[in-house]
């Protein structure tokens, strides 16, 4: 599934995006749905579009304050390196559920990196995954 108008996708060998935030105004009916019911719609690579519980988000932004800045910078990394390999090879061994799962940790981390507190004003964004400075990098739309 492709969404028009959510951040651009980067899939250059060395930042390949993996989850996208889009806009609460997406052309996508499924996205709009989402939005409606109060929770967080999140793309994950440019086919599997996953719901995630608002309540979900703040508890894992609660958890994630109890890290380190390094433990978020390497926890982050080493998800988005293993969703951008999933990404890349069409989730074809990986269990949706997981997946959808790990990707919304990522998202938390990255949230939780940049001192994102408030997931009622998260503009449409992305997390790809540069490999050239092994981290995960999380980028809003203009």
């Amino acid at each position: 599934m492709q969404l028009p108008d959510s951040p651009t996708h980067d899939f250059t060998a060395d930042n390949r995006t993996i989850v996208q935030k889009p806009t609460s105004t997406s052309s996508d009916t499924a996205v709009r749905e989402i939005y409606s019911r109060g929770n967080v719609p999140l793309l994950i690579g440019d086919r599997i579009l996953a719901e995630v519980a608002s309540a979900e988000l703040i508890e894992g932004l609660i958890a994630a304050g109890e890290l380190s800045h390094a433990e978020l910078a390497r926890m982050s990394a080493g998800l988005a390196e293993s969703l951008s390999e999933t990404v890349a090879h069409d989730c074809i061994h990986a269990e949706l559920a997981d997946i959808a799962a790990d990707a919304a940790a990522l998202f938390v981390l990255c949230l939780r990196r940049q001192q994102i507190l408030d997931i009622d004003n998260i503009p449409a964004c992305r997390v790809s995954f540069d490999s050239n400075q092994n981290q995960a990098v999380l980028t809003f739309a203009s």
